[in-house]
């Protein structure tokens, strides 16, 4: 049995006597499309893949406080999945189109064909992500009500909440790009045969300013990152290495010690 839903995200549900099935997934409406290979399925099979503030309910805060200004940080890509064994997916996910500054439009911007032709501008690109029962949120760029005096906690941020089994995550590579606004996340795990991402805890989540010398503005517990590679596009620098090195020089004991 398939079930298909796009409410708070793109949901897919999958149940079978038997593992094995291979789908591919040609979907697109308003506010999210899919074109996603998913070989192989285990038996029964719940995933969930969205973007923004609401898509698949993310965990990470949105909303951060100082004194008495609050910044809006809405996440990029949220990933959630439970399943009776590994579930493999490569393609892409399609999200509506932002201003140049990442921002919503208004009114907001639709999905619907540009994903299948090929042509949507605010899209996650995935290569072999291979997990089972995982929580994966992840996003970088400005705040969106960010006004580029340079203040901590506005431009240049990463956000990144990872929670699940203890099989982690393992991807060749996953993309969030924004052509519009200029702006993509590269994350890389478990894609040279070592550890795969995952959490210490309950769960890890990193807030973090990339402008100038890095540093932590928030984060809970410890993530693996023995075979980790994230890569942020940074106005001046281009896309640039930040995790684990030198991320965790200036970001603290951010990786597991082994």
């Amino acid at each position: 049995m398939f079930t298909f839903g796009r409410l708070l995200g793109m949901k897919i549900g999958w149940a079978a006597a038997t593992a094995g099935t291979d789908i591919g997934l040609k979907v697109a409406s308003k506010d999210v499309g899919a074109d996603l290979s998913i070989p192989d399925l285990p038996a029964t099979v719940n995933l969930c893949v969205g973007g923004g503030p609401i898509g698949c309910q993310p965990k990470a805060p949105s909303f951060f406080t100082s004194g008495d200004e609050t910044w809006i940080f809405p996440n990029a890509f949220t990933a959630v999945t439970s399943a009776s064994d590994t579930i493999r997916m490569s393609g892409k996910v399609c999200l509506p189109p932002t201003d140049d500054d990442g921002e919503a439009l208004d009114p907001p911007g639709t999905v619907f064909g540009a994903c299948l032709d090929g042509t949507s501008p605010n899209r996650i690109e995935v290569d072999n992500l291979r997990l089972k029962d995982q929580r994966l949120e992840f996003a970088s760029g400005d705040t969106a009500n960010e006004d580029e005096d340079g203040a901590p906690l506005e431009d240049d941020l990463l956000k990144l909440w990872l929670e699940g089994d203890s099989g982690g995550i393992r991807v060749d590579n996953l993309v969030v790009r924004n052509d519009t606004s200029d702006s993509s996340t590269i994350l890389c795990a478990g894609h040279s045969g070592g550890l795969p991402l995952r959490n210490s805890g309950d769960h890890f989540f990193l807030l973090a300013d990339m402008s100038g010398l890095p540093n932590t503005a928030l984060r809970d517990n410890q993530m693996e990152c023995d075979d980790l590679d994230v890569k942020v596009h940074l106005p001046l620098a281009g896309l640039t290495d930040v995790l684990p090195t030198p991320g965790e020089l200036f970001l603290g004991d951010v990786c597991i010690d082994h």
